[in-house]
């Protein structure tokens, strides 16, 4: 339970250390319990003074309601750029979702993480002083690097964004000639955040040699992506629906029947089961998202 009575006339700089600047944990455990504390300490304190910012909206209301903590803190990710072009890849359905994911923004670094309750710092694994980030995973970590430096091509030294892999494999399908480079750098980049997945939620590490394997190793056995014309999009959702002449394909969505929605759910526990999520998505008979959550 937070301790309101002792919040009263407090600011944030009353929480932080003011020569060492950082957080007084102690304090904060005591005012805010363990649960809400967690979440607190995970969030970063600037390395260097910065002036104040608006983050709340001011409203009319005198009172402060559950639905504006919830407004402010799922804001939807910014749209990074259009990936209706991956699921014509012809690629594993599991690696042109992993594409997509990066493609809006959805892929959750640790400090997202740490929010969400799993222990773990924002910080990268393997360069403890370098906030996670997406990019920082798939290209400029040094555990990335030397798994890329396993290609036979190696990555452009001008990449500095997962947009610029993103737009190198949308290039690689207009031209014939690139079109087995792009799809080896896709499975590669989706079997490094599979490695990052490994070290976060099991513990688990591999070598740069084992990543690659497997990324190729998944690339010889699994199925393809039909072509353009054995799929159906529905309506403006760009929302493919595999359909049943692609008998090889191992998933598939399909839509309800009208004046039907259908729920759609996924959950994880981590192997030692102390925590775990789950996520669902509601669409209508066209396709159409009417909710999701998780």
């Amino acid at each position: 339970m937070v301790d309101t009575d002792r919040l009263v006339g407090y600011r944030v700089s009353k929480l932080l250390f003011s020569e060492k600047g950082g957080w007084r944990e102690g304090l904060i455990r005591e005012t805010f319990g363990e649960h809400l504390a967690e979440r607190i300490l995970t969030l970063r304190i600037p390395s260097r003074e910065e002036p104040d910012r608006l983050a709340w909206v001011p409203t009319e209301r005198s009172r402060v309601h559950a639905r504006d903590l919830r407004t402010l803190i799922s804001r939807k990710p910014a749209r990074q750029m259009d990936g209706g072009w991956i699921w014509r890849m012809r690629i594993h359905l599991r690696v042109a979702l992993f594409l997509w994911k990066v493609a809006w923004g959805c892929l959750p670094p640790r400090r997202m993480l740490a929010g969400r309750g799993v222990q773990t710092t924002p910080f990268c694994e393997a360069c403890s002083d370098i906030e996670e980030t997406v990019t920082h995973v798939i290209l400029s970590c040094p555990k990335a690097a030397q798994i890329w430096e396993r290609l036979s091509v190696p990555l452009p030294h001008t990449w500095e964004s997962v947009k610029d892999l993103l737009h190198h494999l949308l290039e690689s399908m207009r031209r014939p000639s690139t079109v087995e480079k792009g799809i080896r750098r896709a499975y590669l980049a989706y079997h490094i955040w599979l490695d990052r997945n490994a070290r976060l939620f099991e513990g688990s590490r591999s070598i740069p040699r084992t990543v690659v394997d497997r990324a190729f190793g998944m690339l010889r056995r699994s199925p393809r992506l039909p072509r353009r014309d054995s799929i159906k999009w529905l309506g403006t959702s760009r929302i493919p629906v595999l359909l049943l002449q692609c008998p090889d394909l191992p998933y598939f969505w399909v839509p309800p029947p009208l004046g039907h929605l259908k729920v759609n759910f996924n959950g994880y526990r981590s192997r030692d089961g102390v925590y775990g999520g789950a996520g669902f998505v509601i669409r209508d008979h066209q396709g159409r998202l009417i909710a999701a959550g998780g």
